[in-house]
């Protein structure tokens, strides 16, 4: 129903924007967006969806374990007459 159910940024750099677009190529139009976290911000027409992603700083905590290199996941959640989809962003997070 989607041209991709996901969006891979890649590395990322902090406090950059970042950009996806996903294409509908089910019946009828997309009726409703909405993004898993303040981050992220997904805007529609009836058939693509456009989320502007920020990269947030790579978490504090990490370091301290020995991980350098962590996943961001992100959702989008969108309603259509033929019911919920979600879709994912990533983005990889480096210290």
């Amino acid at each position: 129903m989607w041209d991709k159910n996901e969006y891979n940024f890649g590395i990322v750099q902090k406090g950059n924007e970042y950009f996806a677009s996903f294409n509908y190529l089910g019946a009828g139009k997309i009726e409703k967006v909405e993004t898993s976290c303040q981050c992220s911000v997904a805007s529609h027409t009836d058939k693509t969806i456009t989320v502007k992603y920020k990269a947030p700083a790579f978490p504090e905590h990490l370091p301290a374990m020995g991980i350098t290199e962590t996943v961001d996941v992100k959702t989008v959640k969108v309603s259509t007459k033929q019911g919920q989809h979600t879709l994912t962003i990533k983005a990889i997070l480096q210290k």
